[in-house]
């Protein structure tokens, strides 16, 4: 949600004060699969992720808790951050995710002054890639 509200407060307030603005790992502007964005991701598998979810976050977390981290993350952490995750509204969870996957900022983003270095750049994490498109430009 935070890089979407970013593109809205830039579309509705500009970005003259805004020297710089990087948005890592963003599901921005578009992120299902449609006739028009092929290159999204197919909707049944944000269906079947929100159900894995409803049949048992404590496991979904146990299991995946990892995989959103950074490889050097200790056990603890990892711990705790599942834990976090646990304590969260099931529905609200389930709500966000639709809003995260369903909302077409496409048209939004287009309209912000700030422009993306790279249409690579909101979808690689730069610690995690050797591509050219995940290091900004000099």
């Amino acid at each position: 949600m935070g890089p979407a509200e970013i593109v809205r407060y830039l579309n509705r307030h500009g970005a003259a004060r805004i020297s710089r603005l990087v948005l890592i790992s963003s599901a921005l502007p578009f992120m299902m699969k449609t006739l028009d964005n092929p290159q999204g991701i197919d909707a049944s598998l944000f269906a079947e992720r929100r159900k894995q979810w409803l049949q048992d976050m404590s496991r979904f977390l146990g299991e995946n808790a990892r995989s959103f981290v950074l490889p050097s993350t200790s056990p603890e952490m990892v711990s705790w951050l599942a834990g976090m995750g646990a304590q969260a509204a099931l529905k609200a969870l389930v709500e966000l995710n639709h809003t995260i996957t369903e909302t077409d900022l496409r048209r939004t983003s287009r309209r912000s002054s700030c422009r993306p270095w790279s249409s690579m750049a909101t979808r690689t994490n730069p610690r995690r890639s050797t591509s050219p498109e995940s290091v900004p430009p000099k």
